[in-house]
């Protein structure tokens, strides 16, 4: 006598469900190698960094001090760079020399140290409010410093605040001249604001609804809202369908090649539509009208990167990976679990020397 059929499709399921849950328990559990613990710090840590060519981690305490740890000494080698003091450490910056370090403190204080003797060189207090960004220029004399009212430009041959814009910023960066580039928004309208640190005059004003500037590797031009030429302030290029990024966007090395990573709010150029979109947009500055649409993250694309060769990007996203893409193709190469991000708004990342 056959069973019902509604007997058997039960059966069938629960018999699915048990050789799955066995195949699992028999399965050999993923190996990883084994982590050594070299360095314990103390303290409450307010700020972590590290050094871009060389393994110095930089740690900033909520107790206003700094200290300093150099891995490539044997054993770990710890510096107190700065001493206590009565604010915490909110940022903190290296020159390109290595041979300053900037802090910045959540009472709007500045103050600059001497690496070599670890004396202070200069302090001041240009804001009330946190100062969360700097930025050095090429040759280490000039520093900008930033809250969300105002910019501090410093000479550190004459100790002295030879600029001083009072405007809220979102990002800092030099060019490789001479140029610094202001990155600013005020209530819904932005732009970027050239300043000549030869000739301490303002070069010219970039305005537009959008993400903060980011100057090309050669200093000729700036991404923010399309590509503008610096020195003229005028927009070169617009590269029709490509979103505002507000969270991630790199340059390639020969600064022919843009990349931005999307996320939540993102807006279409001149357009007040928003969705939600966590593609890569790539494109020639030059040749492109469309953009190469790198898809498969599913949160914000924090961080890109461009390898040398300008034909892979390197991606770091709020879905907890890291992913390799080839741009021609239009595909993902490899895709690796870096761990819990979900609290994280901003990723450095660089390429090892072997990629």
């Amino acid at each position: 006598m056959r069973k019902p059929l509604r007997l058997i499709i039960p059966i069938f399921v629960v018999g699915v469900i048990a050789t799955l849950i066995i195949i699992s328990l028999l399965s050999p559990n993923p190996t990883f190698p084994e982590a050594k613990t070299i360095a314990i710090v103390p303290g409450a840590a307010s700020i972590v960094s590290w050094a871009e060519d060389k393994p110095l981690l930089i740690i900033g305490h909520e107790d206003g001090s700094v200290t300093m740890w150099d891995f490539s000494k044997e054993p770990v080698e710890e510096r107190l760079i700065a001493p206590r003091y009565n604010s915490w450490v909110m940022k903190t910056s290296l020159s390109p020399a290595q041979s300053r370090l900037a802090t910045g403190y959540a009472d709007g204080t500045l103050m600059v140290w001497n690496l070599s003797d670890h004396t202070l060189e200069y302090t001041s207090t240009p804001s009330r409010y946190t100062i969360d960004r700097l930025a050095w220029n090429s040759d280490n004399r000039f520093l900008a410093a930033a809250s969300i009212d105002v910019v501090s430009v410093v000479d550190l041959e004459t100790d002295a605040e030879v600029q001083r814009f009072d405007q809220g910023v979102i990002s800092l960066h030099w060019e490789p001249n001479s140029y610094l580039l202001i990155g600013k928004l005020w209530a819904g309208t932005g732009g970027v604001t050239v300043w000549d640190t030869q000739t301490g005059n303002v070069v010219t004003e970039l305005r537009y609804t959008g993400m903060p500037g980011l100057p090309s590797p050669d200093g000729k031009r700036v991404l923010g809202s399309g590509i503008w030429d610096i020195e003229t302030g005028q927009q070169i290029t617009q590269c029709s369908g490509c979103f505002v990024a507000t969270w991630s966007y790199a340059w390639s090395s020969d600064s022919e090649q843009v990349a931005i990573g999307s996320g939540p709010f993102m807006c279409f150029e001149g357009s007040l539509y928003c969705v939600k979109d966590y593609n890569i947009r790539a494109w020639n500055v030059e040749t492109d009208l469309e953009p190469t649409v790198l898809s498969g993250h599913t949160n914000t694309v924090v961080s890109l990167v461009w390898h040398p060769q300008g034909r892979q990007i390197t991606s770091v996203s709020m879905d907890n990976t890291a992913r390799n893409w080839d741009v021609p193709n239009q595909s993902l190469l490899q895709s690796f679990y870096v761990g819990d991000l979900s609290h994280i708004r901003d990723v450095a990342l660089t390429l090892a020397e072997t990629w």
